[in-house]
């Protein structure tokens, strides 16, 4: 546990913090502490409980993977709104000649967020703040009267304010399509990113399944194939659509004259983003035009339209969205024309341990066809990404919360529901000083996993739990 030192006597009497809890240290529960130690103006207490030894990094930007970039140029990637040159700024005091359209690592960014807060603590303008990272796990929360009381896994019990879910990327539930593999198997790997879990596998020289061909794919194809003493002979990923992200320009343009939604139908908006794509040098100007835009689209969509984007259209959206650095994407399109990688469409009809139990034996049904492909490998990953639909996540904690009522599947059932970021029971009223930003709005908002979108929540959330306290 760590603290920044607290002198409730500063504000020339003494009072009783207002303490925000703040339950997950990833990138939203720092942006989200800095602002509110930033703008406060009364005693605040500010709480984050992370398992993890450093606050800032999440699941993406806790990687030790030098390949694996940022997928947005450094120019947009401030972790502050109101100073769109902030990142731009610290990496040039730290990198050589960083351009704004240059592609930086992901755990260089992660320094950048942990410098922040560190940063603000150090100059925090009101001595009366305090800041504690207590590294252990929310096990239970329970609404007592006005305050919320939470229940650590350590056995500690906290008592707040306030309570923020910053619960960041969720992990999966068993997935349906293991079969008959066991989960704890030695050939198979449900985390990807459990480094744990990766260093009692023997990668070099296997043929290697991946189940999932999103950016998480993306990031264990680099890592597996950049580390030559581990490097596998084949890699197939697989995935329903079997569509990699696409890349970005080798120069990405900067500024993208923005563009307006017809507030229609999902269809109909994407066939009018195809449309001035076809009018535009690249496609890619299109879909970044539109980006300013979409949430406020996407709120006056009807439930249904909400859903069957969701379902038909989301895939499509995100590989053109969420785009590869064109380094990585030449050097996987580079693994593809030599054969160690191959991209599959279509589903796993069958999966099994071989007789003699060292290899998995595959049968993949090929999407749009009658053809069956079947193969051996000797490891099989799950790459299909976080989730935040309630019956897929992995997350007790979050799982009680539904169970209770406390929070409720919102009408996309595809994150939780909310009023603006403040959440909402299973009633539909507010749960009164319990909010949410980030993965978990998921359906709520078209937007919420990327920095640009994160930070804006993180700088109003401060705002909201500030009024919250000087009403206090």
């Amino acid at each position: 546990m760590s603290e920044h030192p607290t002198d409730a006597e500063a504000f020339g009497h003494s009072l009783s913090p207002y303490r925000v809890v703040i339950i997950g240290g990833g990138v939203s529960g720092a942006l989200t502490a800095v602002h509110l130690l930033r703008q406060s103006r009364h005693c605040l207490s500010v709480v984050i409980v992370e398992p993890r030894q450093d606050i800032g990094l999440g699941l993406a930007y806790s990687t030790a993977c030098d390949d694996h970039l940022l997928n947005v140029p450094a120019a947009g990637m401030s972790a502050l709104a109101d100073e769109p040159e902030h990142f731009l700024d610290f990496a040039r005091r730290h990198l050589k000649q960083v351009q704004p359209v240059d592609f930086l690592s992901r755990k260089f960014f992660g320094f950048y967020i942990r410098s922040l807060l560190a940063e603000v603590l150090e100059k925090s303008s009101e001595p009366a703040h305090s800041f504690t990272h207590v590294q252990d796990l929310v096990r239970d929360m329970e609404r007592c009267g006005d305050v919320y009381k939470l229940s650590l896994a350590g056995g500690e019990d906290i008592i707040a304010d306030t309570v923020l879910l910053a619960l960041g990327n969720l992990p999966g539930r068993r997935p349906n399509w293991l079969h008959k593999l066991p989960l704890e198997d030695r050939h198979y790997i449900h985390d990807p990113w459990s480094r744990e879990r990766w260093s009692q596998v023997q990668t070099a020289g296997s043929d290697i399944l991946l189940v999932g061909t999103g950016l998480t794919a993306v990031d264990k194809v680099l890592e597996l194939t950049k580390e030559t003493r581990s490097s596998p002979r084949r890699i197939v990923a697989v995935s329903r659509h079997g569509l990699l992200p696409r890349a970005h320009l080798a120069l990405p343009e900067l500024n993208v004259p923005p563009l307006t939604l017809p507030e229609n139908t999902a269809l109909a908006a994407l066939h009018y983003l195809k449309r001035q794509a076809g009018q535009k040098a690249d496609w890619r100007l299109a879909v970044d035009g539109v980006r300013a835009c979409t949430q406020e689209f996407w709120k006056h969509l009807p439930v249904m339209q909400k859903r069957s984007f969701l379902r038909h259209l989301q895939t499509y959206w995100d590989v053109h969205r969420h785009r590869m650095a064109p380094s990585i994407a030449d050097y996987i399109k580079g693994l593809q024309g030599s054969g160690r990688l191959q991209v599959v469409a279509g589903r796993l009809e069958m999966m099994k341990l071989s007789a003699d139990g060292r290899r998995v034996d595959v049968v993949l049904a090929h999407r749009g066809g009658t053809k069956f492909e079947p193969f051996s490998v000797d490891l099989v990953v799950n790459c299909c990404g976080p989730q935040s639909t309630p019956r897929a996540i992995d997350c007790p904690f979050l799982t009680r919360l539904y169970e209770r009522g406390m929070v409720v599947a919102n009408d996309t059932n595809s994150g939780i529901k909310v009023d603006g970021l403040e959440v909402l029971d299973g009633a539909g009223h507010s749960s009164r000083n319990l909010y949410a930003l980030g993965p978990l709005l998921k359906g709520a908002l078209l937007e919420s996993v990327a920095v640009p979108e994160i930070r804006v929540q993180a700088q109003e959330l401060a705002r909201l739990i500030c009024q919250r306290a000087g009403k206090n």
